[in-house]
């Protein structure tokens, strides 16, 4: 907690001659810079979809009683 209280003090002691150490002499805008909107363009249009197509398929699980040693 101590040294919470030490780091800012010693940023607000140092943060006035930051912009004096860095050399800058940017002034702050009067008035805010015009917003303009992000466009995002349209997604394309999607492909057309095959037709489907209906398969029969069977899995194997191997049990040790139905294999052996032989592939």
């Amino acid at each position: 907690m101590f040294k919470n209280h030490i780091f800012g003090i010693l940023l607000l002691v140092l943060f006035p001659f930051l912009k004096q150490v860095t050399g800058t002499s940017a002034t702050i805008p009067s008035q805010p810079a015009a917003v303009q909107p992000l466009l995002i363009p349209a997604p394309p249009e999607p492909a057309e979809v095959p037709p489907h197509i209906n398969v029969n398929a069977s899995v194997y699980f191997p049990v040790e009683e139905q294999t052996d040693d032989t592939p």
